[in-house]
């Protein structure tokens, strides 16, 4: 189970959860229950630990576009002018004699 899995199941599960306590929230208002402060206390818990994701997230985004823009993805950046930077930027090697040429890249001067 990779990490894209587990933060689909865990936005899924606060989704749920926050439309959950909503209703809850709603139909106790409603209906002159008093359990309408419980469900008000994991709307607010919900919501919060949503704000949280979302920070993290921009988070996340605003660093690889810090890196994207130094270069240091190893992708041209902004202020690489135009070479490859980064690890494992270097010149591609050599192929040796004994080596099979990839595909795609055969003869193209013999008919």
């Amino acid at each position: 189970m990779g990490q894209g899995k587990i933060s689909r199941y865990v936005g899924t599960f606060l989704f749920t959860a926050a439309i959950t306590c909503m209703l809850g929230f709603w139909w106790a208002r409603t209906s002159g229950s008093d359990s309408w402060l419980v469900w008000a206390k994991g709307l607010k818990w919900t919501l919060i630990t949503l704000v949280v994701c979302a920070g993290y997230m921009a988070a996340v985004g605003l660093y690889h576009t810090v890196l994207a823009a130094l270069g240091l993805d190893g992708q041209p950046g902004i202020f690489s002018g135009g070479a490859r930077t980064g690890p494992f930027s270097g010149l591609p090697r050599r192929r040796s004699e004994g080596e099979l040429e990839p595909k795609g890249e055969e003869n193209s001067a013999s008919p």
